[in-house]
């Protein structure tokens, strides 16, 4: 569907980031400097949150008006991942910090 676009661009891009970063790999210089390309995991962890959350947006006000089943599934598999990192971000704070 032409609506979910953005969220597979944004997801695509992300993982994208994440094959590139494991692809390239690491190394240590002559002078014993690490050299990797660190940047791809920030971008890769923005753009498949971006991707998520536009996901479970865009699927949530379509529900309000002719929801289809990929709208329904989508929004079930959006917030079950965000309730999951949630969930993650709770045990790794408090119970653990």
């Amino acid at each position: 569907m032409k609506k979910y676009i953005f969220p597979h661009i944004f997801l695509l891009a992300g993982t994208g980031c994440f094959l590139a970063y494991w692809l390239i790999g690491s190394k240590v210089g002559a002078d014993g400097t690490l050299i990797e390309p660190f940047f791809l995991i920030p971008f890769g962890f923005i753009a498949v949150s971006l991707g998520v959350i536009l996901g479970a947006l865009i699927s949530g006000s379509s529900l309000f008006k002719e929801p289809k089943l990929l709208d329904q599934l989508t929004f079930g598999i959006m917030t079950m991942i965000i309730g999951v990192f949630l969930i993650y971000l709770f045990v790794v704070t408090v119970i653990l910090g």
